[in-house]
Formats: structure tokens, sequence, C-alpha cells
């Protein structure tokens, strides 16, 4: 298992070398925020999996490994993928309206006078 967990860090190493997530590249910072837990826990699980006896269980139920449920197994990589994404948009919202100019805007001159 630990190897496992050195080779999903080495590939979140490689990803983030890859993407170079930046603030500035919001698609890039959001893309590696989902893809890092995406990748870390489909390799804990597939590690998980290969390296665990099959459980005990009843001749009836066939054997084999019964915990082997496909829920399990996508839900649990996309789910942390998604909070991860949601994470990456939480902590860098998305740019501020770009404004052409940089002064304060004038003062009305005119009084406004309400209808009444």
């Amino acid at each position: 298992m630990i190897i496992a967990l050195i080779v999903a860090g080495l590939g979140v190493d490689l990803l983030a070398r890859w993407l170079r997530p930046t603030p500035e590249g919001l698609n890039r910072y959001r893309a590696f925020g989902a893809l890092a837990p995406l990748l870390t826990w489909t390799v804990y699980i597939v590690a998980a999996y290969a390296t665990s006896p099959p459980l005990q269980t009843p001749p009836e139920l066939g054997g084999g490994h019964p915990e082997a449920v496909v829920e399990l197994y996508t839900g649990a990589p996309l789910v942390q993928a998604l909070f991860g994404l949601l994470l990456a948009v939480v902590l860098v919202p998305g740019r501020p309206a770009a404004s052409s100019t940089t002064e304060a805007p004038e003062p009305l001159r005119e009084p406004v006078s309400l209808p009444g």
C-alpha cells in the first residue's frame, strides 16, 4: 500500500508539472483540483483490491471479492474528484470583471428628484 501511495504521489507531481496550475489559469487549476484526488483514490483502490485476500463467503454466494461493487470503485474516486473541484472553485473564485478605466467615476452633477 505504501508503494501505491508513493506512485499516486508521483502521478500527482507529474500532473502538476503537466498542468502547471495557477490562480491565473482557472481551468488548469480546477482541472488539477479534480484530477489529483481522482488519481490518488483510483490508485489506492486498485492497490487495495489487488493486494487484499478475498473474504470468506458461503459457497452459495460464489466466493471471490464480494466487496467488489461498482458503486464503491467508481463512486469514491468521483466524489473525491468533485470535492477537489469544489475546493478549487471556492479557494480561487472567478476573475473579477476588468474595468476599462482605473479612475473613480464622476459624481452626479444634478440632484436626482424622486417622484412623489
